[in-house]
């Protein structure tokens, strides 16, 4: 079994002026990640974390993901273009 070198996301992880954002958020349903302009942005890969570090949603190739399965509360989203650029932001699921 292979394990994951553990990390903690800092406050300057975080992209609090990305070229990214996710619409709606807070959201219940489907989440669109958008330019600054809100034009779709396709990512190499989403990821939803717990605020506890556990992933809870993992999708590929995408522009959007659906939150609707998902318990209410915040979540980490962390966004992978195709030129291998990592972005965080902070997500609500109503």
């Amino acid at each position: 079994e292979q394990s994951l070198p553990r990390q903690t996301l800092q406050r300057h992880d975080f992209d609090t002026e990305a070229a990214f954002s996710l619409a709606p958020n807070p959201a219940s349903g489907v989440v669109h990640v958008v330019d600054s302009h809100g034009d779709a942005c396709a990512m190499a890969s989403v990821t939803l974390f717990s605020m506890q570090g556990k992933e809870m949603l993992a999708v590929e190739s995408t522009d959007r993901f659906d939150a609707s399965s998902l318990p209410s509360g915040s979540y980490i989203a962390k966004l992978r273009t195709a030129q291998g650029e990592t972005h965080y932001l902070k997500f609500v699921k109503l």
